[in-house]
């Protein structure tokens, strides 16, 4: 919400937007806790500069914050992004409140100097520069900042910063896709979707709107995502209710790439979670916890994770747990399960394993192998594919009579039908595939399951 203290004449004096995240403390959301500011002596600063009071009875009303501290500001200030409200007008959003500059300061690649730049009232993060020649559709920019750019109090830049702009282009089914969710979080968590643009196209999210999916299609507790955020082709980009928290319980290398959005509630079980844009749908997932790597104990704070961008979404074989090895998930950067769909094509009507030695332990590292076939006709192919064991007994079946893609895959795990992990050694998939003509091609297939000694 805005708080704004002005003079009788009206002149500004302050102003915050806060939100329930600067309580940098969970336990406390449920209310009768004031929010107070950390240190006066840093003005320009304003989530980081705020968390929840201390005192026994909630708040500290006519006395010093319990919170307080009173250390200088020596803070350089962070260019973290921009965006384009206009061809001719670009928008740069910093970390805390900056002073006004000279347009020498700042330089877009081919067009040089701005005419003009102001910061905008009432917090001032945001500068504004207007530019004499238009952006150009389909190209992308950079815009530098020189050190002569400083906060309120006068601390520079720490360096020449640099960020991308170009202008962005209506979203089209697939072009911004669903890549990573968070459902069950740990105990004072927090869900989140990750997206990943799989198009050519500069993505703002302002356009784009979540929701949860009904059973007729239809779309329950649409958000729309009031961020001005441009998403650049093969960009991630987090969505989460909390950002500092979820800074806080897992490794985001680029936290620039986490966007604050009141999410819709996810299911701990199973749920549905929809990307729509100017009423198109641009990707949806109907998720289960079953789909989760069926041996971990405790699924809590375990996201699910895209294997492939270009496999179908609804494909459960496209989807894995994260690995233990980076803490159960992988927001704002690849995916620990991630795999390249043009490294498992198969030629021709053939089977192909890929890879052909899996360490199921949740490392990341070939946790599971994928079966695909790849058909090169036009009839619907269906297959059954069947694992033994090296002395010919059933261990699992992984599908049955189930319709393939034209180049489709299955995950096999490394665990058994009884959900037990399958003893190390040689295994044998079965593969059997049909067409409704009556072709029938059957492909025998070796898995070695290994382990870390």
């Amino acid at each position: 919400d805005d708080l704004r203290l002005e003079a009788v004449g009206g002149g500004l004096i302050d102003a915050v937007n806060y939100d329930i995240s600067w309580y940098n403390d969970p336990s406390k959301n449920d209310g009768g806790f004031s929010l107070e500011r950390i240190n006066a002596n840093k003005p320009c600063e304003a989530e980081t500069n705020w968390r929840a009071a201390n005192a026994p009875i909630g708040g500290t009303p006519g006395s010093t914050n319990s919170v307080s501290e009173t250390s200088l500001d020596q803070t350089a200030p962070i260019l973290i992004r921009a965006f384009p409200t206009s061809a001719t007008q670009i928008q740069l959003y910093f970390s805390e409140a900056m002073a006004d500059v000279s347009p020498t300061a700042f330089s877009i690649e081919t067009l040089g100097n701005p005419v003009s730049v102001s910061a905008n009232s009432p917090y001032f993060n945001i500068i504004t520069l207007n530019l004499a020649s238009p952006l150009l559709s389909g190209k992308r920019y950079t815009v530098s900042a020189t050190i002569a750019v400083k906060d309120c109090v006068g601390n520079p830049l720490a360096s020449v910063a640099t960020v991308e702009i170009g202008l962005p282009e209506q979203a089209d089914t697939a072009d911004l896709i669903i890549n990573e969710i968070l459902f069950n979080p740990n105990t004072n968590g927090t869900d989140f979707v990750e997206l990943y643009n799989n198009s050519n196209k500069v993505i703002d999210l302002a356009k784009c709107v979540v929701a949860t999916g009904g059973l007729t299609g239809s779309f329950g507790s649409p958000v729309n995502i009031e961020t001005n955020f441009l998403v650049f082709p093969g960009d991630y980009v987090v969505l989460t209710s909390d950002p500092i928290t979820l800074k806080q319980q897992y490794n985001t290398p680029f936290p620039k790439q986490v966007v604050s959005v009141n999410l819709p509630t996810l299911d701990d079980k199973s749920g549905s979670i929809v990307m729509v844009s100017s009423g198109k749908v641009l990707d949806r997932l109907d998720y289960s916890d079953g789909w989760q790597y069926s041996l971990l104990s405790d699924k809590n704070g375990v996201s699910l994770e895209r294997v492939y961008f270009n496999s179908p979404t609804q494909d459960l074989n496209n989807w894995h747990s994260a690995a233990a090895s980076v803490g159960y998930a992988t927001p704002t950067y690849r995916n620990s399960q991630f795999r390249d769909s043009t490294q498992i094509i198969a030629n021709g009507n053939e089977v192909l394993i890929s890879p052909e030695v899996i360490s199921p332990d949740g490392d990341g590292f070939d946790d599971f192998c994928t079966i695909t076939y790849n058909t090169t006709t036009n009839e619907p192919v269906t297959a059954t594919i069947t694992v033994f064991d090296a002395a010919g007994r059933l261990v699992k079946v992984l599908a049955r009579n189930q319709l393939l893609e034209t180049v489709a895959g299955v995950q096999w795990d490394g665990t058994t039908a009884l959900a037990q992990k399958a003893p190390m050694g040689y295994y044998i998939i079965l593969v059997d595939v049909f067409t409704p003509s009556g072709t029938v091609s059957r492909v025998k297939k070796t898995v070695v399951v290994a382990s870390k000694l």
